[in-house]
């Protein structure tokens, strides 16, 4: 019986240690989800502006925030999930096509995370 009692304690103290583990895995997940929290709140002024017809400070704030994930990404690969450049500037043609706007060229001729860092 005590045999017994020994193995399910043991299995259960070895369950505790990988749970523990991944606890603390998760509380990188939590900075993760708060940052991506704080980069939605960025939209937010771009909708006060265009609720309050400034078509030209929306545009200013989208390029702004283009920009930011741009940089971000380039330090950061696994930002957001995101597989590559293109596909942050093709999220971001869906935001400038609702405001009858295009993203500026210079930022369209950007394919790679390289060229984003030759800039600084």
């Amino acid at each position: 019986m005590i045999d017994v009692l020994s193995i399910v304690f043991l299995i259960f103290g070895i369950l505790q240690i990988i749970l523990f583990f991944k606890v603390w895995g998760m509380t990188n997940n939590v900075k993760k989800i708060k940052k991506r929290l704080l980069d939605e709140s960025s939209f937010d002024d771009v909708r006060k502006a265009l609720l309050g017809d400034d078509k030209e400070l929306a545009q200013k704030l989208l390029i702004n925030n283009l920009i930011s994930e741009l940089i971000e990404y380039s330090n950061n690969r696994d930002y957001k999930g995101y597989s590559n450049v293109e596909a942050i500037i093709d999220i971001y043609k869906i935001s400038f096509s609702k405001l009858g706007l295009d993203i500026p060229d210079n930022i369209k001729k950007i394919k790679t995370i390289e060229e984003i860092k030759e800039l600084i």
